[in-house]
């Protein structure tokens, strides 16, 4: 690891997280959607130890060649608007000092809204499932349906969990999204950025645009109403965009733009297609390490490359 990470040593990183429980690793009922606080803890150590933690404002000045950042450094972002942000991630990281930014679907605070994953999460950890596909193929068909076949998926999805429970937040309280006196709160920490990502969670390509440019302006407004602050930071929701979306996200105000791609940031990435290096919730410390290090992205490289050649 430590010859990757002094190989990569120049390149700033992005890390994803998402949600965070205290219940143990074992007890967790959605390891689709959560990461144990233990795990998460031992993760933040070895980041501080290891690497320099930096604001997303400095990793655009480095970007934008205003500032160049130390080597080593990453920015965290914390994507969806889990209560647990506020109850389990953010005591962890305001203990270390360090910044972190959120990426918030306005519709989802104060439980407004569950998103389609964490429904499909939800119905794939029910022992008597309808849904006998693993989480990861279902999620990958959906993102590849055009849109009448998506919100088609959404409404069986919803019955689904009707029929499976009266209210999930009471299942599982870890799905509960950010309130908005929480989001009052955290505005005066200057250590929290706020970013967008959307309005409903879905994803915006493929949609009339019109749909699109109302939640790319509604969210934008949203966040800077709840935080007094000017939001210029858009996260795709589910990753997932196309070349008219991304025009209208640089149209409608936004300066940069984050995508699920795997990858570095340097001085020829795409401000409106910014990759970032994702942790899913169930990944072990060894992993999580290997991510952080490059190794992944070098291997990625090397497949495409693979692939070009024959």
């Amino acid at each position: 690891h430590n010859i990757f990470q002094n190989l990569f040593k120049h390149q700033p990183r992005v890390i994803v997280f998402h949600s965070v429980t205290k219940n143990n690793k074992m007890d967790i009922l959605n390891n689709f959607i959560h990461a144990s606080i233990d795990n998460f803890s031992e993760q933040i150590k070895y980041l501080v130890k290891n690497y320099n933690i930096v604001s997303l404002d400095k990793i655009h000045q480095h970007f934008e060649g205003i500032n160049t950042c130390k080597k080593n450094s990453f920015a965290i972002i914390v994507d969806d608007g889990f209560s647990n942000f506020f109850e389990n991630i953010y005591p962890i990281t305001s203990s270390y000092n360090i910044p972190i930014a959120i990426a918030i679907s306005c519709d989802r605070i104060n439980n407004q809204q569950i998103p389609w994953d964490v429904m499909l999460s939800m119905l794939m950890t029910n022992k008597e499932k309808n849904i006998s596909d693993n989480f990861d193929t279902l999620s990958q068909g959906f993102l590849n349906m055009n849109l009448k076949m998506r919100r088609k998926f959404i409404n069986r999805l919803k019955k689904k969990l009707k029929e499976f429970c009266g209210d999930p937040f009471l299942i599982d309280p870890d799905l509960r999204a950010l309130t908005y006196k929480q989001i009052e709160e955290l505005k005066n920490d200057k250590n929290i950025s706020f970013l967008s990502h959307g309005l409903s969670h879905d994803p915006l390509d493929g949609l009339e645009t019109k749909i699109a440019k109302r939640e790319l302006i509604s969210s934008k407004l949203k966040i800077e109403e709840l935080t007094d602050r000017k939001c210029d930071v858009f996260v795709y929701p589910q990753g997932k965009y196309d070349s008219s979306l991304v025009k209208l996200v640089e149209n409608v105000g936004y300066r940069y733009a984050y995508t699920v791609d795997h990858g570095f940031i340097d001085k020829h990435s795409n401000r409106l297609l910014l990759k970032r290096i994702i942790i899913p919730p169930f990944s072990s410390f060894e992993e999580f390490v290997c991510r952080l290090s490059g190794i992944g992205i070098l291997l990625s490289k090397f497949f495409h490359l693979i692939r070009v050649i024959r």
